[in-house]
This record gives C-alpha cells, sequence and structure tokens, in this order.
C-alpha cells in the first residue's frame, strides 16, 4: 500500500484522473475531465502482483485564479475563512480539495486519514471543500472536527445529483461529493495532526 501526492502530468497523476473519470461516469453518470494541480492517491498491489489505484482526491491551488467552491461563496475564499476564525488568512495558505473517488471505502478512509498530514507537508493550515451529511459523519468517525461556515451559499450547484457539493474551509481531512443545491456552506479552523508528515509524504 502507498498513498501518493503527485503533480499534474506525472504518471500516479495520470492514473487517478482515470480513476475519477471512472468513478463518476458510473456513479453520477457524469462526464468530467478533472484537471487538478496535484492528486492524493491511495495505491495497493494486486493479487496478481500488478498496482491499482482503490481512491484519490484532487488538490488545487487557489493563488492564480478562483477556485470551483467560490462560485457557492459571497466573497474570496480567504475572505471567508478569515471571518470565520477572527484571524488574517491568506491565499496562499489555503488548499482545495476535489472529490474522492474510491473503489473501495477503506481506501477512501485512508485518504481522508491523510490530508492533516499533507497539508502540513504544503504549507497550508486550511483546505476547503464541499460536504455531504454522509460524508461529514464519515470525518467525525476517523477523529476529523470541522465546523459549518456562517457565509450563505450561492445557488450554483450545477445539478441537484451532481458530483460537487456545497463548499467548506478547513484545515483538517476532507473532501466533496454530491450535494443538494441548495446546502449550505461550512468552516473550518485549523485542527492539529498527531502524526509526522513525513511518514506520508517524505517532506
Amino acid at each position: 500500500m502507498r498513498i501518493t501526492l503527485s503533480e499534474r502530468g506525472t504518471p500516479d497523476w495520470q492514473t487517478a484522473a482515470d480513476l475519477a473519470r471512472l468513478v463518476f461516469a458510473k456513479q453520477y453518470q457524469a462526464s468530467i475531465s478533472p484537471d487538478p494541480d496535484g492528486f492524493l492517491a491511495f495505491f495497493e498491489t494486486a493479487a496478481d502482483g500488478q498496482e491499482e489505484v482503490l481512491a484519490c482526491a484532487g488538490l488545487s491551488f487557489p493563488e492564480e485564479e478562483s477556485i470551483l467552491l467560490e462560485r457557492y461563496l459571497d466573497a474570496p475564499v480567504e475572505d471567508v475563512i478569515t471571518r470565520a476564525v477572527g484571524a488574517p488568512v491568506k491565499r496562499s495558505q489555503v488548499l482545495q480539495i476535489g472529490s474522492i473517488a474510491s473503489v473501495r471505502a477503506a481506501a477512501g478512509a485512508e485518504i481522508i486519514k491523510a490530508i492533516p498530514l499533507i497539508m502540513a507537508c504544503l504549507g497550508r493550515p486550511y483546505a476547503v471543500m464541499t460536504m455531504t451529511g454522509r460524508l461529514a459523519a464519515l470525518m467525525q468517525r476517523l477523529g476529523c472536527v470541522f465546523h459549518p461556515s456562517p457565509t450563505p451559499a450561492r445557488n450554483a450547484c450545477p445539478k441537484a445529483n451532481g458530483p460537487h457539493g456545497a463548499p467548506t474551509t478547513t484545515p483538517g481531512p476532507s473532501s466533496a461529493t454530491p450535494r443538494p443545491p441548495n446546502s449550505p456552506p461550512s468552516c473550518w479552523p485549523p485542527s492539529a495532526a498527531t502524526a509526522s508528515p513525513r511518514s506520508t509524504c517524505g517532506c
């Protein structure tokens, strides 16, 4: 088993993008062209000795352009987090986490648990994502702390059953899955990662 953080254009990134397309086509009948800055992916060696990817989540950095989640917000994401935590937040401190695509629930859970360590490696104390009630329940079982955002969501969801949810912001594990269009955004203040980031991403 290995968990990787891969940059756009690398073999692991392409493998994760292929999994995301496959999962969204099968589960949501959605045709997507994922293009995040990086992918966090869970790989495992199959019985035949071949390595396969079982779960992934896209990671995007908001410095150069707006991010998908900001369609739901009434202000830039760093301003929303600043209001929520009561302290200045720079855009370069924020990481957007995309939907988790998984063919095995346990692999998706490993992705969630790895996110705080990846954030520490990247020097990003805040992460933003969309969230369903089901995902929130899973994250709580995994010990993740999150806080609903007071910012009202715009009615910007492409489809009621599409692959995107309402926004959330957090420095802790998280990810996005389908959510009804009227779901409120969420915001999380920083939470400490107890394990060393070196064990996950080699930083």
